[in-house]
């Protein structure tokens, strides 16, 4: 995408995806609609800490763990506490 890869590690509240009559999922709504989500989202960012290098981001499907790779350290984050993992890569793989 191109860049500095400044930036912040932030965090964003979830809100409930809008669904249509039939249940689908609803990305047609429009922009006077979204406004609302949009601020509401804003107010609830949460920056966890500046990162001046692009990094690798996976958020495991309850949303409760983020892995990130930064700098060639790997970190878990867990319940808002950080810890640096110790990965060991298998040799002949």
């Amino acid at each position: 995408m191109g860049g500095s890869g400044d930036g912040w590690l932030a965090q964003l509240p979830r809100h409930p995806a809008k669904r249509d009559k039939g249940g689908e999922l609803d990305v047609l709504y429009l922009p006077k609609d979204r406004l609302p989500l949009y601020k509401d989202t804003l107010q609830g960012l949460k920056i966890l800490r500046t990162n001046s290098h692009g990094s690798d981001l996976c958020v495991s499907p309850d949303e409760s763990q983020v892995y990130y790779f930064e700098h060639g350290k790997h970190w878990l984050i867990k319940k808002n506490k950080w810890k640096e993992l110790h990965i060991r890569e298998e040799q002949g793989v």
